[in-house]
This record gives structure tokens, sequence and C-alpha cells, in this order.
């Protein structure tokens, strides 16, 4: 079945047999039958949007090898200069933690799928050095897409308790997102600041917008939307769902304040060092 609107209905039938007990035989004996109709359709279709993810990550994956295989071959021709070289181990070096990246996604859905819990590390994160890392390892994105970057750290900043490690992927899985969704030549603004007795990081950008109706399910299982609500092509739809756990599992929120056409503003919070 269809509904009007095309998305398609899906059922499961299930016939079970219901007996009496028959005094004069002493035994149960066939009395009818019970149909049970069950509507399947949201089964089927995470079947069907998992099967679309693994055909986007084998080919998010297949993409960048490909890549570094041509740079390697490049960098085997004797007739490149230095300056050459460099640019080109640059490009392999931020295909090879995009690999990095896209791997270690698939290895914590595996683990949160499977009941195991959130290893933590808590100790002070001083942030401003998460934001400088962070922005450092996507500066080639930048740069590619002619974007700038600008950095407001409040001051005084107390350190946040948490985990440094999964606190410096979630703001590179945000920054990845924004430059992702930038139109060539806009900026992006990274916050910190104090927020009561919790201290604040988000991401904003210029990008086309998400709607209201569709803010909860960005951070789904492969719920990456592209501009317009559309599923979004070229995304695992994995990183805002990771993201959220890892902040919730550290005592934080992450949500996002975003209308159409206007832009967006990720924004985590983590509790504040005391």
């Amino acid at each position: 079945m269809v509904r009007p609107h095309g998305e398609n209905l899906h059922y499961q039938l299930t016939v079970s047999e219901v007996t009496e007990l028959n005094e004069e035989l002493k035994k149960a004996v066939p009395a009818g039958h019970v149909f049970c109709l069950r509507d399947v359709s949201a089964f089927k279709n995470l079947d069907q949007v998992k099967s679309e993810f693994l055909a986007t990550i084998s080919h998010e994956l297949k993409t960048p090898l490909a890549s570094i295989n041509l740079s390697l071959m490049l960098m085997q021709d004797e007739r490149v200069d230095a300056a050459r070289r460099l640019e080109i181990a640059g490009g392999i070096r931020s295909e090879t933690q995009r690999l990095l990246g896209m791997v270690g996604q698939l290895i914590e859905v595996s683990r949160l799928d499977a009941g195991k819990e959130i290893r933590l590390n808590l100790a002070p994160v001083p942030l401003p050095e998460v934001v400088r890392y962070a922005t450092d390892i996507v500066r080639a994105q930048l740069t590619d897409k002619d974007l700038r970057l600008d950095v407001q750290l409040a001051e005084p900043l107390v350190p946040a308790l948490g985990d440094v490690e999964k606190t410096t992927w979630v703001l590179i899985n945000l920054l990845s997102n924004a430059i992702r969704y930038s139109p060539h030549g806009t900026t992006l603004t990274v916050r910190v600041r104090p927020w009561g007795e919790m201290v604040q990081v988000s991401v904003e950008d210029q990008g086309p917008g998400i709607a209201r109706e569709n803010h909860q399910r960005i951070f789904q299982r492969f719920g990456s939307l592209a501009a317009g609500g559309a599923p979004a092509k070229g995304s695992s739809g994995l990183g805002l769902s990771i993201s959220r756990e890892f902040i919730t599992a550290q005592g934080g929120q992450l949500w996002v304040e975003s209308q159409p056409g206007q832009g967006s503003c990720f924004t985590f919070t983590l509790p504040g060092a005391a």
C-alpha cells in the first residue's frame, strides 16, 4: 500500500487458530481463527535506510582511498618538485583523517548497538586547546571552500569536566558538518562561554538552515538531511547521533537552533570543572 504523499506501507498478517474444549469429546476442537494485521512499515523503512547507508558508506570509503592511491602515484613521479610533494602529502593526511573518522563512527555505533556503555575518562578539559586542535584538523576543508573562521573565547573561562577525546571528536564533527553545508566564502563562528554552572560551546554557520520539524530527526541514526529536508548524500547520518550520546554521557546537552535560509547553530554544554 502507498499513502497519498508517497510513503510505502507494509503490513504483516498473522493467522492463529482458536480452539475450544468439546465436553462430549473431552478434547480441544477448532473453533475459528484470529487474524492479526500488524503495521511493520517502520521496520521496512529502517531496512531501506540501512541499505542506503551501506551504499553511502561504501562510496565514502572508496573515494578517499582512490584519492590517496592517486596521490601516492603522483609522489612517485620524479618530476614533481618538493613544494608539490608537500601539498600532496597534506592531501593524503586530510583523506586519512576522513577515513579514520568514518571508521571511528562505525566502531562507536557497533559498540552502542551492542549495549556497551560509553567509556569516559573524565578530567578538566581546557576548551581553548580543544578548539585550537579541532580547527587545525579542519583547516584544509576551510581553505578549500574559502571559509572564514571566527573564534570567540570568553575570558575568564573555567575548564569543562569531561572526556577530552570525545569532546574534541564532537567539535570536529560539528565543524565538518558546518563546512559541508556552508556556501563558499562565508563565515563559521565558534563560541565558548560560561553558562551558569556549565560551559557552552557553539558552532554557527550561514548554510541553508533546517526546518523545525527536522530538529530532532537529524540526531537520529541515519537522519542527516540535505538542503530542503531531503536525505543528505555523502553523509553517513551517524555523526550527530553519536555526538549527542557522547555529550549526554558527560552530563551535557546537544541541540540545534535553525530556520530555513538563516543558517544553523549547534550548541553543546558540559559541566564546569569545580
